[in-house]
């Protein structure tokens, strides 16, 4: 893996809600770090945006509660960037979804598309792990 690469722990609570109740998986080229947030390796990159691969899935409660954060994009705004994911089989989202505003620190935030992709549990707006890249 290289600096370029998206590093993220997606917000900590729902992660460790998961791993309590159900499981975390994740597909090459991902990878988890030893911190326990995960790597995506970076594909391509313009000056509007940067492009990973890979995919995390968080699935619990005999699937009623199935997220995966698949190929995620970072994309520039007049603020920062806004993350998005690709769909999956096992998600209700299938098209590219903004799921967090992104600070140019790498402070990140639930965005107002997110809240359906974490089922409404989480509010816009609420804080999520921060993102180096």
């Amino acid at each position: 893996m290289s600096e370029a690469d998206l590093t993220w722990g997606v917000r900590a609570s729902f992660v460790n809600y998961v791993e309590a109740l159900g499981e975390v998986t994740t597909e090459p080229p991902a990878s988890r770090d030893p911190n326990g947030a995960w790597r995506f390796p970076l594909v391509e990159a313009t000056t509007t945006h940067r492009r990973y691969a890979g995919a995390v899935s968080f699935r619990a409660h005999h699937g009623a509660l199935a997220v995966t954060l698949k190929n995620p994009w970072l994309e520039r705004t007049d603020t920062g960037h806004s993350l998005s994911v690709a769909g999956s089989p096992h998600s209700p989202v299938k098209a590219r979804l903004v799921i967090a505003d992104v600070l140019p620190d790498g402070g990140a935030s639930l965005a107002e598309s997110g809240v359906a992709f974490f089922d409404f549990h989480y509010a816009a707006g609420t804080p999520l792990e921060a993102l180096s890249f």
